[in-house]
């Protein structure tokens, strides 16, 4: 099974922990972007108020993939005000007719995603699998190994 692994990080985390799973499945990565501007103060509040309110961007994927060609395809996002960052959101959104099996893993710095992946069900469909890692939780080594095994599958 051919799988890929997309990602969206403002700050690097997301990046990070989708290198992680690239490397240790053995399979191919990409980075999602848009034509938003997410950086400083005027970006973290701009992020907030299209994240609440499930804006869409224009996202694009470097490099680029065809999504028809996996059987798997895991999305990393951090959680942006109790959603995925608007650039995944959008994307899936945009691609989630030629997405097999979707697995969605959120980042977070504490708070529950719960929330998040009920804002992404109801507006996309449920994602295969839903994985989440907090900071809090100290997770990230054990969530990684199980889309790792999964990916395997």
């Amino acid at each position: 099974m051919k799988s890929v692994v997309l990602y969206f990080s403002r700050t690097g985390n997301s990046k990070r922990i989708a290198q992680k799973i690239a490397d240790r499945a053995g399979v191919e990565i990409a980075e999602i972007s848009d034509d938003k501007k997410w950086g400083g103060i005027i970006g973290f509040i701009r992020g907030g108020f299209y994240s609440v309110n499930m804006k869409t961007t224009n996202p694009s994927v470097t490099p680029a993939v065809d999504l028809n060609a996996f059987d798997k395809v895991i999305f990393v996002s951090p959680m942006w005000a109790s959603n995925v960052a608007p650039a995944v959101y959008s994307y899936i959104k945009k691609e989630k007719d030629n997405i097999k099996e979707l697995h969605l893993l959120i980042n977070s710095g504490g708070i529950p995603t719960d929330d998040s992946i009920t804002r992404i069900e109801t507006s996309v469909g449920k994602p295969d699998y839903r994985y989440s890692i907090s900071a809090r939780a100290d997770n990230e080594e054990a969530v990684v190994n199980e889309i790792v095994k999964k990916l395997q599958v």
